[in-house]
């Protein structure tokens, strides 16, 4: 029974180590990136509701991954929800139709409980657009400043819609005030795959050379 301690899962402890170091090897860490953030910049106004509205933003040229966190700051006086839309976009305007991720409300700065994560891909512009659920006022708070606090950049000003699919016009000096993070895709570096194999294949021969040695002495 004692000589049992020092096995764990078939390995001996040393063995259990190497297989946890192929583990660690084998894993990457993923940091949220920062896109867009102009959240603390003075806010000039709110737009109007019934329409669809939002803001472009591009991303930067060495930032990809999935929506990670989206964050709105609202009026003061929102009441209800709006349903909160991505899209893609080109030349400073929203292309065809968006997909739904999630809704806000509330007021001051809201994050987005999202229903889903896409995948955004570097230098590429995308618009964040929001649509007041029926009898709701959700205001979303714009700010003069274009500044961006992260890595990517708001092209233009704020654009808008009465469908939501056509017919985007857009407004100058005025931007959404947001914060977009998006969260890299974990990737296997060639050192530690090789790290990890080799750990692996270690614990898996001297588990099996001991095994083999009491074979003979049994």
């Amino acid at each position: 029974m004692k000589k049992n301690f020092g096995v764990v899962f078939g390995l001996p402890c040393w063995g259990m180590g190497a297989a946890v170091l192929a583990l660690f090897a084998f894993t990457s860490a993923s940091r949220a990136t920062v896109i867009v953030n102009n959240l603390a910049d003075a806010t000039v106004s709110s737009a109007e509701t019934g329409w669809y509205y939002g803001q472009v933003f591009t991303m930067g040229s060495s930032s990809s991954g999935n929506l990670g966190t989206l964050i709105l700051d609202l009026y003061s006086g929102s009441t209800g929800s709006a349903t909160v839309y991505l899209y893609n976009a080109s030349g400073g305007a929203p292309t065809g139709s968006g997909v739904a991720i999630g809704t806000v409300s509330g007021t001051g700065n809201q994050t987005i409980a999202l229903g889903s994560h896409p995948a955004l891909a570097a230098s590429t512009s995308y618009a964040i657009i929001i649509h007041d659920n029926v009898s709701s006022d959700v205001r979303w708070n714009y700010t003069a400043n274009a500044a961006s606090g992260g890595t990517g950049s708001l092209p233009g000003g704020i654009v808008f819609s009465s469908d939501g699919s056509s017919g985007w016009g857009s407004t100058a000096n005025e931007y959404m005030q947001m914060e977009v993070d998006v969260v890299p895709v974990p990737e296997v570096p060639m050192t530690g795959m090789f790290m990890g194999i080799g750990a692996l294949a270690i614990a898996a021969g001297r588990t099996l050379r001991r095994r083999l040695c009491a074979a003979r002495s049994a």
